[in-house]
């Protein structure tokens, strides 16, 4: 059965009618030849659904949470006798630390020739994740600290401008979510939220607010995927995380990668934008 199109509408041949995008209740298999790059992009595609699920998932709260979040645990300026105190209380936490993993490597060198039970072990691993953390914080409270006394509290138009990305970043984080929850998800579509909007936006003639509007869209739901990246990463549930991604202590083979997921789930991205905005793109 062949279809064709004319003034925006679709004719079978019998002349039978219909309007887009609901023409027609048969479907039509086409065979198409297609070269090896977009073979590639369409199993990359394919394979990236299974990691965008997760990231945007966990990405599209958490972006616009943790910006705030650094507006608000922002450094503020204090005056010399705060920041001797806070150093002291600093400095007992670096001897603590630091008693702490003499204490692990003695339990180490003691274990070493002998055979330790699978809890034993647990145990230690536990303990190692624990003083990586504390280590972790104690090496960003300082840097807090020095920002707070030597800097002033560092840059305030930085903090205030992280502050406004997260408030607009959080509508958008909604309006993806109820587009997603009253377009795509139902069928037939209760109302194409994101749709009318670019819409609105568009002029006759002159296209550039709706295209960028799609474009600031498109690019926060792939911010989205590299903040969920970030913070599950490639893990085996329950057991450990693989190539994690961490400030000041990352790997090249975790760059490499998490750059290779990233790279995956962008096929998905522009994928998953089509389905969202169709008919406009």
């Amino acid at each position: 059965m062949a279809f064709y199109a004319t003034d925006g509408k679709w004719n079978d041949g019998l002349n039978v009618q219909c309007i887009a995008p609901h023409c027609a209740d048969d479907e039509i298999s086409l065979m198409l030849r297609i070269s090896f790059p977009v073979f590639c992009m369409a199993i990359f595609s394919f394979l990236g659904w299974f990691f965008f699920i997760i990231f945007a998932g966990v990405g599209l709260p958490s972006l616009p949470v943790d910006l705030i979040n650094i507006y608000r645990t922002r450094p503020l300026p204090m005056d010399k006798a705060s920041y001797v105190e806070l150093k002291r209380k600093i400095g007992d936490r670096a001897i603590r630390i630091e008693e702490f993993a003499e204490k692990l490597k003695q339990e180490e060198l003691n274990s070493v020739g002998k055979k330790t039970s699978r809890k034993l072990k647990k145990l230690m691993k536990v303990n190692y994740n624990k003083l990586e953390l504390a280590a972790h914080k104690l090496k960003r409270d300082f840097l807090h600290l020095e920002t707070a006394y030597v800097l002033k509290g560092g840059n305030p138009i930085w903090y205030w401008s992280v502050l406004l990305f997260g408030i607009v970043g959080g509508s958008i984080s909604l309006f993806w979510v109820l587009h997603i929850c009253l377009y795509m998800l139902p069928t037939p579509p209760y109302f194409p939220l994101i749709n009318n909007l670019l819409l609105g936006l568009n002029v006759d003639g002159f296209n550039l607010f709706s295209t960028a509007c799609f474009t600031f869209f498109a690019f926060w739901l792939l911010m989205c995927v590299i903040k969920g990246n970030f913070r599950v990463g490639l893990r085996i549930p329950l057991l450990m995380r693989i190539y994690p991604m961490e400030n000041g202590n990352t790997l090249m083979n975790s760059f490499l990668v998490n750059t290779w997921l990233i790279c995956i789930c962008s096929f998905t991205v522009v994928q998953f934008c089509a389905m969202a905005f169709w008919p406009l793109v």
